[in-house]
């Protein structure tokens, strides 16, 4: 009797058992894998050298970020590109990452979760292509490093640049051995070295009479609810490339999805005209500008709704710029607009 029980208690384990690896697998199988590459990003005014980054996987491989060299290629810009592993890879679920910040002298070390159910959702849902109109996925992960230890990690493609989360890193001591080999010769020379290689004479001089900004990481992040506005003529298509590293493409048939919250404009590019006739706007914002009319008409409410009007004047080749809401209207008078035939 108990003999035949246990025998019944193996057979109903090896049942669970064979339930559970089947159910396992299956899970395996499924979990989705991507044609998707890593790199790196910092501001043109703030360049980085990566000592060793890691992309994590849930099987605890990685792929690393590609390290070694100093960058300042622009905030949400593609860096360096190195092919390594298999063509198609599972998305990571964890960052490891070490990094010399030159402006400040400092080492920055960081280890953080990603948030893997929002990227996966991302890559799943993926983006209409601006450059075909059909639907893509993203094809890379950006890594940007910024002074005090600002992180943010972008996904891309095609042109489109969408931030996925921020992090904080903390400043870290090395050991010596180690800073030789990042830092080559003298530490002070080096640094001084890359900094007048990478930046021109007007940033030095900012940089070493008023130091860093420290809250410009902050401001960049900063999301409002706008909508840009095109009158005078009828666009077809419109690159917007946001103070936080994201770029945007609308066209005038409406296949794109619009977004209601988004950072402040760093450059918009407006095209219009027949396919034998094109004309594109490029406006550039003054950066200090941008925000400090951002903040004026949206000092009593931080949420109200706004247009960013671009008057065009196809004949005299000029743009006006306004940010208006429902009572206000207050006119970029620093924003450099250029207007081209295609």
């Amino acid at each position: 009797m108990i003999h035949r029980c246990i025998k019944n208690l193996k057979k109903c384990l090896l049942a669970i058992f064979v339930v559970i690896s089947s159910v396992c697998l299956q899970g395996l199988k499924e979990m989705d894998k991507y044609d998707w590459f890593p790199t790196e990003s910092a501001h043109k005014q703030y360049p980085m050298k990566i000592v060793r980054g890691d992309l994590i996987f849930s099987d605890g491989t990685s792929i690393y970020i590609p390290d070694g060299k100093v960058f300042n290629n622009g905030w949400g810009n593609f860096g360096s590109t190195h092919i390594v592993g298999e063509k198609f890879k599972l998305l990571p679920v964890e960052l490891e990452i070490l990094w010399f910040s030159f402006v400040e002298d400092k080492f920055y070390l960081g280890s953080f979760d990603l948030p893997i159910v929002q990227l996966e959702q991302a890559f799943k849902q993926g983006f209409i292509n601006p450059h075909n109109g059909e639907k893509s996925t993203y094809d890379s992960i950006i890594t940007g490093l910024a002074p005090n230890g600002n992180i943010s990690l972008w996904i891309a493609g095609a042109g489109i640049v969408q931030e996925l989360v921020r992090f904080q890193a903390q400043a870290i001591e090395l050991d010596q051995a180690i800073i030789d080999k990042v830092l080559p010769g003298d530490r002070k020379t080096y640094i001084q070295t890359v900094l007048e290689s990478y930046l021109d004479r007007s940033t030095l001089n900012i940089i070493s009479e008023y130091g860093l900004n420290s809250t410009l990481w902050q401001r960049y992040a900063e999301q409002f609810l706008w909508q840009p506005k095109v009158t005078g003529v009828k666009y077809s298509t419109m690159w917007l490339f946001m103070n936080n590293g994201e770029k945007e493409f609308l066209n005038a048939s409406g296949i794109m999805q619009i977004r209601e919250h988004r950072a402040t404009p760093k450059e918009i590019r407006i095209e219009w005209g027949k396919p034998s006739e094109r004309y594109m706007a490029d406006v550039k914002f003054n950066e200090a500008e941008i925000f400090a009319v951002f903040d004026e008409v949206c000092k009593d409410n931080a949420k109200k709704s706004l247009k960013l009007w671009f008057d065009i004047n196809p004949n005299l080749y000029t743009v006006s710029i306004y940010l208006q809401d429902s009572q206000y209207s207050l006119k970029l008078e620093k924003a450099e607009a250029k207007v081209y035939r295609l």
